[in-house]
């Protein structure tokens, strides 16, 4: 998990780091949870936010997953929305 956050940490416009259909292309900020990363969607040609667990622990992927749950059917202008959840590269 540390090396694929060091990879994404180094991604920038000019040389982003492919992750799924998502090339990362800088560092949004960090948590207590994961870390959160700048990307683009190939396939959508729109920005994203991804975020990125710090560690997998038995109950990490239930939290993430609740967390989630709670905030993908709220529409607000200060939130993102939600749109996937997934695994990619162990992460």
């Amino acid at each position: 998990m540390d090396a694929l956050l060091e990879r994404l940490g180094a991604a920038s416009a000019a040389t982003p780091v492919a992750l799924g259909r998502y090339d990362v292309v800088g560092s949004l900020g960090a948590g207590g949870m994961g870390s959160v990363f700048a990307g683009v969607d190939r396939e959508r040609g729109t920005p994203v936010a991804i975020k990125v667990l710090r560690w997998l622990d038995p109950r990490a992927p239930s939290r993430f997953k609740a967390e989630f749950r709670s905030v993908a059917g709220v529409r607000h202008d200060n939130l993102v929305p939600m749109h996937e959840l997934g695994v990619e590269d162990g992460a």
